[in-house]
């Protein structure tokens, strides 16, 4: 086996070990059956439990997929990189602090920030792997989403 096939090889593990922890952590801390969630006022255009199993399995594949390039071109070094790691730690501090601290204002503000979060990553993702930014517009346009659901949440509530 060649050097370049082993990278590759190394660098998708890297990718999908990443964004499968993002997923086991996430899940950890998003219980949607607590009676707390369930009383909640939600927006008329909150979509069904189903849709965000759909929608989130496709993200994960698309974010595995980012990463996978990014770290092809610049290994785990660089602006980007971080940008990404941010804005995922930042959604991960966002579901403790909405789903399991049932704060939703501060969830507001964890959604909004990781929203913004997002996007300076997906310019500076773009920048250096124009594929890997366009894959990422999903994730910003989920989260685009999701503020504005939040929002909603909190108005409501």
């Amino acid at each position: 086996m060649d050097l370049k096939f082993k990278n590759k090889i190394v660098n998708a593990v890297i990718a999908i070990q990443f964004i499968v922890v993002y997923a086991v952590l996430s899940d950890a801390v998003i219980d949607t059956g607590t009676e707390w969630y369930r009383q909640l006022k939600k927006p008329a255009i909150m979509p069904s439990p189903d849709s965000f199993v759909f929608v989130w399995f496709v993200l994960y594949v698309l974010l595995a997929a980012a990463l996978y390039m990014l770290i092809s071109k610049d290994g785990l070094k660089g602006l980007a990189l971080y940008g990404s790691g941010y804005t995922i730690l930042l959604s991960l501090f966002y579901a403790y602090s909405f789903f399991d601290r049932q704060n939703i204002l501060s969830g507001l503000i964890l959604i909004v920030l990781t929203f913004a979060s997002s996007v300076v990553t997906t310019v500076l993702v773009y920048r250096r792997v124009k594929r890997a930014g366009i894959l990422l517009v999903p994730f910003v346009l989920w989260l685009a989403y999701s503020v504005v659901i939040n929002f909603l949440i909190f108005i409501l509530n």
